[in-house]
C-alpha cells in the first residue's frame, strides 16, 4: 500500500502507470511508463509522488468504556505515511448513547417477555397484540366468540376464552407496554442529566 502525496488517497496496488509524451515522426504521442512501486527505490517513489505506508497493529480494547481513534501522520523525511491508533477514552456523549440503546432493548424485553392471565403467560410482542387486538374487534361486532374458543399461551396449551377474557388480557398487555415505557422514559431522562460517568453507571433497568 501507498500513499499518493498529491491527492492523499492510499493507493493499493503495485503497480503505477505514469503518463509520458514521445516525439515521434508523427508528432507528440502520450505513452505511459510502468512502475512497480515497491520497487522503487525511496528518492524516485517520492519523484513519482508516492510514500511507503506503515502501518501500527490494531490494539486491543474494552468496546463499552473506550473507542479507537486512527492517526495519521506523513513523516517527509523519510518520505513514510504512518498510521496508528490510540486508545481513548468515550465521550460522556458517547456513552450516554448506548445506555439510551440499553435501556430501550431492556424495555422491549420487558414487553415483549409476555403477560400472566388465568394462570397461564401469554405472548405479548407486537404481532401477538396487533393480533389480539384483530380478534377483539372482529368478535365485538356481534359481541359474541366461536362455540369452544380458546387463545394459545405461551407454553402451547390452548386456554378457553370469551370476549370479556380477550379483552382483559388486551388490557394486561396494554397497562405493560405502558408501564415499561414509561420506566424507560424516566431512566433516560436521568441519563440525559448524569454529569459524569459515574453518576451513568447508577443508571440501571431493575
Amino acid at each position: 500500500m501507498f500513499y499518493e502525496l498529491k491527492t492523499g488517497n492510499l493507493k493499493l496496488d503495485d503497480v503505477y502507470l505514469k503518463e509520458v509524451t514521445l516525439n515521434t515522426e508523427d508528432g507528440e504521442v502520450v505513452a505511459h511508463d510502468t512502475y512497480f512501486l515497491s520497487a522503487c527505490y525511496d528518492e524516485l517513489l517520492k519523484e513519482l509522488g508516492f510514500a511507503r505506508v506503515e502501518t501500527s497493529e490494531f490494539p486491543t480494547y474494552d468496546d463499552d468504556t473506550q473507542e479507537v481513534e486512527e492517526v495519521k501522520e506523513l513523516d517527509e523525511v523519510n518520505n513514510i505515511y504512518k498510521i496508528s491508533y490510540r486508545v481513548v477514552p468515550k465521550s460522556l456523549e458517547s456513552l450516554k448513547e448506548l445506555k439510551a440503546e440499553e435501556i430501550n432493548a431492556k424495555r422491549d424485553e420487558a414487553i415483549n417477555s409476555g403477560v400472566s392471565f388465568k394462570g397461564k403467560v401469554f405472548q405479548s410482542a407486537e404481532r401477538d397484540r396487533n393480533l389480539l387486538s384483530a380478534a377483539i374487534s372482529l368478535y365485538s361486532l356481534n359481541n359474541n366468540l366461536p362455540p369452544n374458543f380458546v387463545w394459545i399461551a405461551k407454553d402451547n396449551t390452548q386456554v378457553p376464552m370469551n370476549l370479556e377474557d380477550l379483552i382483559e388480557l388486551a388490557s394486561l398487555m396494554a397497562l405493560s407496554v405502558n408501564e415499561n415505557t414509561l420506566k424507560a422514559r424516566a431512566l433516560k431522562n436521568r441519563i440525559e442529566a448524569a454529569a459524569n460517568t459515574d453518576e451513568l453507571a447508577l443508571i440501571v433497568w431493575e
